[in-house]
């Protein structure tokens, strides 16, 4: 069955189709995953069938992981799988693993059952290594389908009780119905319905124990499951006769990708996720914040009781705006901690221009001399400094020579000094850029920036991968990870440790990192820190590592995250912030304000810019590639009308290889299962795929053996069946079209 194994690396914070995830929520998923791992090792034992629900479902489907925006986990069971494993699965879940549901829990009013890893806050050793540090209550949502009745005249008696009891639920929770008037719908609900509910110790307990009639009514056809013909959610669903699924889409599972595994899902998913979600292609990203994440309130509980703070960020707005003015001031009155690159070079310089103006005079033979020797001694620190080659050094070569013609008649006063002039204007004009990438996954991010830099005659760059650490859940670095092999291959790296920082004094650091400490899974050493930084630099600029989408602090869950990367040491430290948009530039300013205060408003408006990013208009080739992909599932569902259906996209694919070309994605589930459920079937598709086999304008590629960004960017366009890989390609802002098997 399904397990998943996540990497170190699953837990940094990420960003997935524009919406940032902090580590934390990563963490919290990754203990989902471990619960998940438990009940499926206790499922597989038992020979019980479980499936991915609702937002989880979605997720494997459309986004082959977590959906980014959520971050809680669903699964659900048959009524006699669900039964099964009360009675014989919750005894083999691991020690602490508990199961909540209404007839086991007070507290617990949904018609879901809950299975967590331990019902408290758990700062226990054990607990903390299982689920990668994550202390909060964690767990799953088990939702139940059940059987329908084959007779609809059966199943619609069954409904309207079942509403009449939770109508009466409802009264007593609203307060409407309570005292002697409840005693006396009891009675009526025993003595007309045949529904014996009993009178409990308090009002509450009367409407837990109505709550599980109404269960037990709808758990009431499991004897008739082998003629029952569709399932159903009792709530809300099964009470208003919707979202009912065909039995037979959940009489097998199959596995679809989920993060680094897989997980099961009904046999005939694509219509089964329709029929939760509509159409589950669309994007619906402004869930609401209220409880997200959902640890959010246990980690506000567990502050309550503590007697010291737990670890946040904070800045004080007054600090803030003075240690701005102080910045400002050093960089006008150009304060150095140590004598500079550029402060010795200057030096020199003055002393040659200093010398220069007797040039015309009597001494100009020792006067030559002095400045020959000034321009050997900088060329010589240059090439300390800068490296071996240093372009400047060879003008520097060239002034000697003119000294010396100089000195011997052979050359005019008016050409050396013109050349002297030149090389002290470009050695004034020159400047310094340093790039500290913090990864080389990530220097997309600057590259544009980076080509600018490194395209300017007048400017050095210098690009020094940042090392970093992993923490372990106590917060203590592991081993230190500097890797400079995934960087292109023209751009020249130096080491972080053969880099003198306050003798180059760059004009600029350009960073990408912006945690400093304050990151839950990563770290850099102290001396890459943004604000010690500042002492080496007059513009310390930040571009960060990722891009978002747009947003405004409407769409909640996005302007919660940014407690993670937007409140943190290097956006507050840095002299530059450099933003894709406008919106992104008022919602950070929104967000820096509520954290610091109202009064720092001008702070952020002056430091934060937008930098266009402007795309380059490549020259397109004018042939196009279409990639077709018809999914197991609607095959399978389509049977004969999917067959047609491929024969005539593939006939209108045909008619129109004169202007296109066509890759044919055969998926993995068509390999694996479709033999297992129809022959014919598969022959009939192995059929028509042969028949254009041998044809240029079509490529027949296997799911199994080619990878999904490698599709994506080879196709221009995606048509076919609801899918991960549609979804990719509407990412990757290239049209989408989703095959309609009626049409």
């Amino acid at each position: 069955m399904s397990r998943i194994e996540l990497t170190e690396q699953f837990y940094e914070d990420e960003v997935r189709e524009g919406f940032y995830i902090p580590a934390c929520v990563k963490q919290a998923w990754g203990a989902q995953v471990q619960v998940l791992n438990d009940v499926d090792r206790v499922c597989e034992e038992l020979g019980i069938r479980y499936f991915a629900a609702w937002g989880t479902f979605l997720g494997a489907l459309r986004h082959g992981g977590f959906v980014p925006w959520d971050d809680d986990f669903d699964i659900c069971m048959l009524r006699d799988d669900y039964n099964r494993f009360l009675e014989e699965g919750v005894a083999l879940l691991p020690d602490g693993y508990e199961v909540y549901n209404l007839k086991n829990r007070e507290e617990h009013t949904q018609f879901t059952a809950n299975i967590v890893a331990k019902g408290r806050i758990c700062f226990e050793q054990e607990h903390l290594d299982k689920y990668h540090g994550f202390p909060y209550v964690v767990g799953m949502d088990v939702f139940i389908l059940d059987y329908m009745s084959h007779n609809k005249d059966n199943q619609e008696v069954m409904k309207k009780k079942a509403q009449y009891v939770l109508k009466l639920s409802d009264d007593i929770q609203g307060g409407v119905l309570k005292g002697a008037k409840l005693k006396e719908q009891l009675t009526t609900l025993k003595e007309q319905l045949g529904i014996n509910v009993p009178a409990g110790p308090d009002e509450q307990e009367i409407r837990r124990r109505l709550d599980i009639k109404a269960e037990e009514l709808f758990a009431s056809f499991l004897n008739e499951k082998d003629r029952a013909q569709n399932l159903v959610q009792m709530m809300p669903w099964g009470l208003n006769d919707e979202k009912i699924i065909p039995k037979f889409y959940y009489d097998d599972n199959v596995e679809l990708k989920f993060e680094t595994g897989t997980i099961p899902v009904p046999l005939i998913y694509d219509d089964a996720l329709r029929i939760c979600y509509g159409d589950y292609m669309m994007l619906y990203k402004n869930a609401g914040g209220h409880d997200y994440p959902f640890f959010a309130k246990s980690r506000s509980q567990l502050q309550e009781v503590l007697d010291f703070d737990l670890p946040e960020y904070r800045v004080d707005a007054k600090e803030l705006l003075e240690a701005a003015d102080r910045r400002k001031k050093k960089v006008d009155e150009r304060e150095r901690s140590g004598e500079t690159y550029r402060d010795t070079v200057n030096e020199c310089l003055n002393e040659m221009i200093r010398l220069s103006k007797g040039l015309k005079g009597d001494d100009v033979v020792g006067i030559c001399a002095d400045m020959q020797q000034l321009a050997i001694d900088l060329g010589t620190y240059m090439e300390a400094v800068k490296g071996e080659g240093y372009d400047i050094v060879a003008h520097l070569e060239k002034l000697c020579e003119e000294l010396y013609l100089l000195t011997q008649g052979n050359a005019g006063y008016t050409e050396a000094k013109k050349l002297f002039d030149d090389i002290c204007a470009m050695i004034r004009r020159r400047r310094e850029v340093l790039f500290l990438p913090f990864k080389g996954a990530y220097w997309s991010r600057f590259e544009k920036t980076y080509r600018k830099a490194a395209d300017d005659p007048d400017t050095d760059v210098y690009v020094i991968p940042v090392p970093y650490y992993y923490k372990d859940y106590m917060g203590r670095l592991k081993d230190m990870q500097y890797v400079t092999d995934d960087y292109p291959g023209d751009v020249v790296l130096t080491h972080y440790d053969r880099y003198d920082y306050a003798v180059h004094h760059p004009d600029k650091i350009i960073i990408q990192n912006p945690y400093d400490d304050q990151n839950l899974e990563t770290s850099v050493p102290p001396f890459f820190y943004s604000d010690r930084l500042l002492e080496f630099t007059d513009s310390l600029v930040y571009i960060p590592w990722f891009e978002t989408y747009d947003f405004t602090r409407e769409n909640e869950r996005e302007y919660i995250n940014m407690s993670y990367y937007c409140t943190v040491p290097g956006v507050i430290n840095a002299d530059t912030v450099v933003l894709g948009s406008e919106t992104l530039k008022d919602t950070y300013i929104d967000k820096l304000c509520d954290f610091a205060g109202e009064e720092t408003r001008r702070l952020w408006e002056d430091k934060i810019v937008v930098l266009d990013d402007e795309t380059d208009d490549d020259a397109k080739s004018e042939e196009k590639t279409m990639l077709y992909y018809p999914d197991f599932s609607n095959i399978l569902l389509y049977r004969e009308k999917a067959i047609d259906k491929i024969k005539s996209v593939l006939e209108t694919f045909g008619e129109n290889k004169d202007r296109m070309k066509f890759v044919i994605l055969r998926g993995r589930l068509i390999d694996e299962e479709l033999e297992k459920y129809d022959t014919d079937l598969l022959k009939e598709y192995d059929s028509l795929l042969g028949s254009v086999a041998d044809d240029s304008a079509f490529t027949i590629v296997s799911e199994k053996e080619t990878g999904y960004d490698e599709l994506v960017s080879g196709c221009n366009a995606y048509y076919g069946d609801g899918s991960h890989l549609a979804h990719m390609f509407r990412n990757a802002g290239k049209p989408v079209m989703i095959q309609n098997y009626d049409i």
